[in-house]
Parts: C-alpha cells; structure tokens; sequence
C-alpha cells in the first residue's frame, strides 16, 4: 500500500512547458498538436500560475472555429487562433497546492470538484510543477 501521506512534489510532473498570458493561440495550437499532455499553464512574469488552458478546452475552441470544408478549415483556425491569446481562453485562477501538499489531499479534491489538474508551487507561490489524476495512477501502479 502506498503512503498516500508523502508530499504532492514526489509525484508531480515538473518538466513542464508553460505560456505567457499573451501568448498568440497559434503557439498554443503548435504546442498542443506537438505533444501529449493536456494541461498548458499560464505563468506571469514571476512564474505564478494565473490561469490553465486544457487540451478540452483548446479541442472545444478548435471545434467552434472548424469549417465544414475540411481542406479550409486549418486556414481558418490560424486566421481565428492569431487574434487570440492565451488570457483570453485560459481558465482563470487554477487550484494550486503547495509542493508539501499531502497527496491524499489531491486526491480528495480530484474526487469531490471532479477537475483533472492542480499546479504544484514551491513556498513562494512559483509554479514548480503539475499534478493529475494520470499522475496519481501512475505512481499507485508504479509505472
């Protein structure tokens, strides 16, 4: 049985790619198309988390932007993605705990609000880290 007590910072993600608050959402759509992950925090100037952009919500945005002629549709969403940025579609104020956070708290908080990501800060309220609920599984299944 895990200790489900040790700090949220033994299994966060920490390598992360972040975004600036104005950030072109053509950046957003290259980052997303050439990776994985599906969180993409928005970081200030001090590297506070201010807000969250989900692979949902970008595939939402894309999907409201598509065109119904498939050959179009890829100009059509850099023309759309290019007058935004990354503070206007971004969830605002994303749900951090602290790296001492215990992981059972996280847990908790993913089963009662049902989100799937909690940015991970240091003492000084700096973004150092990520944390979801594949983060979670995957450390219980010691993968």
């Amino acid at each position: 049985m895990k200790n489900l007590n040790l700090s949220i910072s033994h299994i966060m993600t920490e390598d992360l790619i972040t975004v600036k608050p104005n950030t072109i959402m053509t950046g957003i759509d290259k980052i997303f198309k050439e990776n994985t992950f599906r969180h993409l925090p928005v970081l200030d100037d001090n590297q506070n988390a201010i807000g969250i952009i989900s692979k949902s919500d970008y595939n939402t945005l894309l999907n409201h932007f598509t065109l119904k002629k498939a050959a179009e549709y890829e100009r059509a969403n850099q023309r759309y993605f290019g007058a935004l940025l990354a503070k206007e579609v971004m969830t605002k104020d994303p749900i951090s705990f602290n790296q001492k956070t215990p992981i059972i708290d996280v847990i908790h908080l993913f089963l009662k609000n049902k989100i799937s990501s909690v940015i991970i800060t240091n003492d000084q309220g700096t973004c150092i880290g990520i944390c979801t609920p594949i983060d979670i599984l995957k450390w219980i299944s010691d993968q």
